[in-house]
């Protein structure tokens, strides 16, 4: 689908022709006001979800840094497209962008899943730049965006998996027969140490919890007060099953029919949005966590983690989910040096994150 962003405007001459270019001065005069770019941009996701936030934050950059000539048009907790459509509807330009989870997309993103898997790293600002230096790297990742017709702005790291329970899950023994809702490469290993993963719709999960249908599910951290999900099992065991990467996706037709002063300008904010995520999530995952420690205004949360020796012998039977992803994924270009790529990407931003902290962002 080709977009075309402005239309040529024809002025008439004749008898009326001095009375209407002075209306068209007027009407243009009042217009200069308005955006000239209005993007709608749908998210499954409420405002309110931490990753909604800094795109919150990123729009409002644009719009400030472009002196309100470019606006995004937010609809919201599946509004206009549902979740699961959210990367057909950009690719074929039923709207021009759009935030996918790419563990929805298996099928068409394999090689984007190796950042979904578990044992990476808890921090969101690794894991975003060691994607994206993925990306940048490989070719075969770069196609997987252009053959869906999709232009990838960025992409926000949801922070960690942990268990969250109704009962304490302190030791690896804990998870034997343990029902527990998750999903992808979660299930898998957890699978691996006797649990029972099972489906449940994540908009159906408190009341499956609250009536007791199951008694744990994989969580983020910062989920469990937004959702209260404290209010129905108030146990969380850290674990680190990965992160769920999400893609901040334009309609690849839509974006190159853009001037490239605005689409340098809508990819400069996102970069800056993401290292402003990065240092507000730390600030506000140490902040909720302590309300929860304490009980301060929410549920109280026990908190855990599992030995040494345990998050060794998981971790090392959880190799294999890397190596099949390896062997299933041969064909998109999946290669064990991209897994040692990738892993080494995690190490080099970690310690510079140890050494020099966030990068500082600056709000206009």
């Amino acid at each position: 689908m080709k977009f075309r962003i402005n239309s040529g405007l024809r002025v008439p001459f004749g008898r009326w022709a001095l009375g209407l270019i002075f209306a068209g001065a007027v009407s243009m005069a009042l217009a200069a006001d308005k955006p000239e770019f209005r993007i709608k941009y749908v998210s499954a996701s409420p405002p309110s979800s931490q990753t909604s936030v800094p795109i919150i934050w990123w729009a409002d950059q644009v719009e400030k840094r472009s002196k309100g000539r470019v606006k995004i048009d937010f609809f919201w907790s599946g509004s206009l497209v549902k979740g699961p459509d959210t990367l057909g509807a950009v690719s074929k330009g039923i709207v021009p962008m759009g935030k996918i989870y790419t563990v929805d997309y298996v099928g068409q993103m394999p090689l984007a899943q190796l950042a979904n898997l578990p044992f990476t790293s808890d921090d969101v600002y690794v894991m975003q730049r060691a994607l994206s230096d993925m990306i940048k790297k490989y070719p075969s990742w770069q196609r997987e965006f252009s053959r869906q017709n999709l232009v990838r702005l960025g992409g926000l790291a949801t922070g960690t998996v942990h268990i969250l329970s109704k009962t304490p899950v302190k030791t690896l023994g804990d998870l034997k027969g343990l029902s527990i809702r998750a999903r992808g490469p979660q299930a898998t290993v957890l699978k691996e140490m006797g649990a029972v993963p099972v489906s449940i719709a994540f908009g159906e999960l408190y009341e499956a919890m609250d009536r007791g249908v199951v008694g744990s599910t994989i969580m983020y951290e910062l989920s469990i007060m937004p959702y209260k999900y404290n209010e129905v099992a108030n146990n969380l065991t850290y674990v680190g099953l990965g992160q769920a990467m999400q893609a901040e996706v334009m309609n690849k037709d839509y974006y190159e029919a853009l001037p490239e002063d605005v689409r340098k300008l809508l990819n400069d904010t996102m970069d800056d949005a993401h290292h402003w995520y990065a240092s507000t999530f730390a600030e506000k995952l140490a902040k909720e966590r302590e309300q929860m420690k304490t009980g301060t205004g929410t549920p109280k949360v026990n908190f855990y983690h599992l030995s040494d020796a345990d998050m060794h012998t998981w971790q090392q039977k959880a190799e294999r989910v890397y190596t099949e992803w390896v062997q299933k994924n041969k064909k998109a270009g999946a290669t064990p040096e991209m897994v040692e790529t990738f892993r080494k990407l995690i190490k080099k931003y970690e310690a510079e994150v140890k050494a020099n902290g966030y990068p500082v962002v600056h709000a206009d």
